[in-house]
């Protein structure tokens, strides 16, 4: 209840009073959905985006807000098919946040994840494979080399990959990797 109440509480307050300083291709608007698309849902990414500007005008050195804004956007991106808008905006914000802080996981994991949906899929996998060296007990970072290594052709490290992600953490991620590694093997 409290979370809901301070989401409130910073949607009023960035709704009241835009702010200029920040520059305007940090920050891209959310589209209206399209009628009936999941309008609570919609609420809920609303509240969550207008947290992130907020944060973002009270806290522009911290990663919080640009992985909050990635997250937004990348949501919209798979809801509402706009890849083209929303996947380059998401991008944007990780790498605005990178700039802040290099090492941060949590922007790094998300930008292989938009390299991937937006078929940088080279790109996707040195970083991914960097994360896989720095983050070994993370079953995630060798989902996404699998992903990569596979829209590759690179099927040695895809199965090296996918196995790794099984023996960290078997379950439905782990198995329709597995699983699709089997049909295009």
């Amino acid at each position: 209840m409290r979370y809901l109440i301070l989401l409130l509480i910073c949607s009023i307050t960035v709704s009241c009073s835009r702010s200029t300083h920040l520059d305007s291709s940090e920050i891209t608007p959310l589209k209206p959905r399209v009628a009936g698309l999941y309008p609570k849902e919609f609420a809920k990414q609303r509240l969550q985006f207008d947290a992130a500007c907020a944060l973002l005008r009270s806290m522009p050195d911290s990663v919080k807000p640009y992985t909050m804004l990635a997250s937004v956007y990348m949501t919209e991106a798979r809801v509402t098919g706009d890849h083209p808008y929303y996947y380059p905006a998401a991008l944007r914000s990780i790498e605005a946040g990178l700039e802040r802080d290099p090492l941060s996981n949590e922007l790094r994991m998300q930008k292989v994840s938009v390299l991937l949906s937006l078929h940088r899929f080279e790109e996707a996998r040195v970083l991914a494979v960097n994360l896989c060296t720095q983050m070994p007990r993370v079953a995630t970072v060798y989902g996404m080399a699998c992903d990569a290594n596979l829209e590759l052709g690179r099927m040695d490290e895809a199965v090296q990959a996918a196995t790794a992600m099984m023996n960290l953490r078997p379950g439905i991620e782990s198995y329709s990797r597995v699983s699709y590694l089997r049909e295009r093997h």
